[in-house]
């Protein structure tokens, strides 16, 4: 019989949430923090005077002024232009301070920072690295504390986005370094807890708990309850990893007590989808499949559509088991919709696998090839080789023909 091919880490897609929390929370300080510094040596109706011209218009009159007013009116019209999702006009002011300002390090600088952001959100992870690494030079060898840190944050994000954990994991415990020399004890523990999620994600199950185990005390000290709620969903990722699994659903009991307290709709999701999760490796499918529904409506209620589809491609999966193959089929078409509605692809390709699974119990082998080679090909487009070669072996091992009554085991991904 098939094993279960469908990875069943935890976790869910709960790591962008808390990330982008931190990070934007953090981020927006800063900007704030920065643009009332850059302004505040400004005139106030030069900087709406410019804010009004174009783009072009605007840079001709910089260009009439001394090189330190013309960079800090640059820099506030960048961050303005970012401000109002403009970012054309962002893009040609970073163009201008990278060539008109070229001298002055901080202004280049901060525009490297600048442009990892918008870099960011293009989704050009590679790209975003390179400007913030030279921003990190930059801001290191200017002693722009709060810059560089700013930056940091920026760059373990992307390196968390691009796939690679370790690097973003080093990243969030040297923030937690800085924060703490700072005697910010809170923020401290937020980077803390990104470095054990991603350190998890990782497979650096020791590192993760390391990390947790020192932002826990902090939590209880400041009564956040939020970080003690991830804290305590981390924490069941772990143990389960571990094999405790009724350890592991304890926490997620402890986690749903304090996000149902703080409101936080998409992170009772994640705590549905987890313990739907352990409960569909335990066999207790009609259990998991109660835990999944409620999931989707959580997920639903916050607005995710690729959260619901991932909860749908389980779902399916609990009527696949139980042999309800029709209600299967559908679970599966509603994933497949949300998935590309979202553009997930690692769940599309998961939701592929899905169907390839359920064409073999149909005893449709030809086309159970056809869904695992579009599954193959979508993980290696998003860089994940080694579940493309193992989605490629159960091609190897479907029986010729049009019907079968066998199927060849599913790879454990763990």
């Amino acid at each position: 019989m098939y094993a279960l091919f469908i990875c069943c880490t935890l976790l869910g897609d709960a790591t962008f949430p808390t990330l982008a929390e931190t990070r934007e929370a953090a981020l927006e300080e800063q900007v704030a923090k920065s643009a009332e510094t850059q302004t505040s040596n400004l005139d106030a109706k030069l900087f709406a005077s410019l804010a009004k011209e174009s783009v072009e218009a605007a840079i001709a009159r910089l260009r009439t002024m001394p090189n330190s007013l013309r960079g800090d009116y640059a820099v506030a019209l960048v961050q303005l232009t970012i401000s109002q999702a403009n970012y054309h006009s962002a893009e040609r002011w970073l163009d201008f301070i990278a060539s008109d300002l070229k001298d002055s390090q901080k202004h280049v600088a901060i525009g490297h920072y600048w442009r990892a952001r918008i870099l960011e959100k293009a989704k050009s992870h590679t790209a975003s690295l390179a400007q913030s690494e030279a921003a990190l030079r930059k801001f290191r060898a200017l002693k722009e504390n709060d810059w560089y840190e700013s930056t940091l944050l920026v760059r373990a994000g992307t390196l968390h986005l691009a796939g690679r954990m370790v690097e973003s994991a080093k990243a969030f415990s040297q923030l937690a370094a800085l924060a703490q020399k700072r005697n910010d004890g809170l923020l401290t523990a937020r980077y803390q807890l990104e470095a054990a999620m991603v350190n998890y994600k990782s497979g650096r199950i020791q590192e993760a708990d390391s990390d947790l185990q020192k932002a826990i005390p902090v939590f209880r000290e400041h009564s956040f309850r939020h970080g003690l709620a991830m804290a305590h969903k981390t924490k069941a990722s772990i143990v389960q990893a571990q094999g405790r699994s009724q350890e592991a659903l304890g926490h997620l009991r402890k986690a749903r007590e304090l996000f149902s307290e703080t409101g936080h709709q998409h992170e009772l999701g994640n705590c549905s989808y987890n313990v739907g999760l352990i409960l569909l490796q335990a066999g207790r499918i009609k259990d998991a499949r109660a835990y999944l529904m409620q999931g989707i409506y959580e997920f639903s209620e916050s607005g995710s559509a690729s959260a619901v589809g991932m909860c749908y491609n389980e779902l399916g999966e609990t009527y696949m088991r139980s042999g309800s193959l029709q209600k299967a089929e559908l679970a599966f078409g509603l994933a497949r919709i949300m998935l590309t509605r979202s553009h997930n692809r690692f769940r599309l390709a998961k939701n592929e696998a899905y169907y390839g699974a359920l064409r073999v119990k149909q005893g449709r082998p030809d086309l159970a090839r056809k869904h695992f080679m579009v599954s193959a090909a979508i993980y290696e487009e998003i860089g994940l080789a080694d579940r493309a070669k193992a989605t490629r072996t159960l091609i190897a091992k479907l029986p010729q023909g049009t019907s079968s009554d066998s199927e060849p085991d599913r790879p454990d991904e763990n």
